[in-house]
């Protein structure tokens, strides 16, 4: 119940939820870190039902005949090719579960560095819970983006990638413009609320703001 309280208050009173972790003698992230894995889970499943089998079907025939010697039957192109759809959401799966915990851990370490310096020193452990915390607007991102999602059709299975696009670069094709997403602002923001919180000083916490905000900018769409 403390986790679950912790994560609703990020969304409200943001400083109260991270001074609450740095308080904490024994600070979790268990809970945040699961629910962003259940999130990107339900995303996978939501993109994997929406490929398109019969467009699957033609890619498939295509990489087949494309190798040495060969004629393939339908009936093996369809096998081939719901072998394929499995494999891709199996992996989806395993991406997830992987990726989410490692993006935590990269986050923990960018605010544990400072944290060295700063007048309150913060452990790993808690550097970690605050970091799976501030993944939280992505979770909400990605769970957002579900209902989008369900409004394709189908899905070309080379096209599955960016279909919730949330930055400026999407309706105005201007240079820089899609560092301009309310997600990752949001996201920089929170980390420099964690860095007040923790001690540092506002310089630092609006320096290493705009880092962050750059790297999820640049890399973002990597994740979405």
């Amino acid at each position: 119940m403390i986790q679950l309280r912790t994560i609703l208050t990020v969304f409200h009173t943001p400083q109260r939820a991270f001074q609450a972790l740095l308080d904490r003698p024994r600070p979790r992230a268990l809970v945040a870190v699961l629910l962003l894995i259940v999130v990107g889970l339900a995303v996978n499943a939501t993109i994997s039902a929406r490929i398109d089998r019969e467009a699957q079907v033609r890619l498939t025939a295509q990489e087949l005949v494309a190798e040495p010697g060969g004629k393939v039957s339908e009936t093996e192109i369809k096998k081939e090719a719901v072998r394929a759809l499995n494999v891709r959401r199996i992996v989806g799966y395993v991406f997830v579960v992987v990726v989410i915990p490692f993006m935590t851990l990269a986050l923990a370490i960018l605010f544990w560095l400072p944290g060295r310096f700063s007048k309150q020193r913060v452990s790993f452990k808690t550097s970690y819970s605050i970091a799976a915390h501030l993944w939280l607007p992505y979770g909400l991102r990605q769970l957002i983006s579900i209902p989008v999602i369900l409004t394709y059709p189908s899905l070309d299975p080379l096209q599955t990638e960016n279909l919730f696009k949330t930055d400026l670069g999407s309706l105005i094709p201007v240079p820089g413009a899609a560092l301009i997403d309310p997600f990752w602002i949001w996201t920089a923001v929170l980390l420099a609320l964690a860095g007040r919180a923790a001690g540092w000083k506002t310089w630092k916490s609006v320096l290493m703001g705009v880092i962050v905000w750059l790297i999820l900018g640049f890399v973002g769409r990597a994740l979405v």
